[in-house]
């Protein structure tokens, strides 16, 4: 969205019509063509650092240890950034396991069998058929 509104405004067109045409409050506009400063390039720098470092780091963590080293940053700041740098990490959730699969490893332990015991058995099986 934002090289759109970057490469309509270098064209020459008004903030008005790049409004009319997204369908976008202008405040959203401006805050878009908005150049980041680097004033906090130090804080940007120590936040990779710390991340890949320690990749199992949240951005609480990391947070904290912004502290430790000295750094007075808001936790909301250090999110930001987080987010920014695309660190944020996705959490992996438990399968549930079905009623019908529970039961077939109920039924398995009913049996005694383990899974890899009763596929032999059943090959097993099969052979001393032929």
């Amino acid at each position: 969205m934002k090289t759109i509104i970057v490469a309509l405004k270098s064209f020459g067109m008004r903030v008005k019509r790049i409004k009319e045409i997204l369908e976008i409050p202008k405040s959203s506009i401006y805050e878009k063509l908005k150049e980041r400063t680097n004033r906090d390039y130090t804080l940007i720098k120590e936040i990779q650092k710390i991340a890949y470092g320690f990749p199992f780091y949240g951005y609480r963590r990391i947070y904290m240890a912004l502290r430790k080293e000295g750094f007075t940053v808001n936790h909301k700041k250090v999110y930001r950034i987080y987010k920014y740098l695309n660190l944020e990490r996705k959490n992996k959730k438990k399968k549930k396991l079905t009623l019908s699969h529970l039961l077939f490893l109920q039924n398995l332990q009913l049996i005694g069998m383990k899974y890899g015991q009763w596929i032999s058995s059943m090959i097993l099986y099969q052979l001393e058929k032929e």
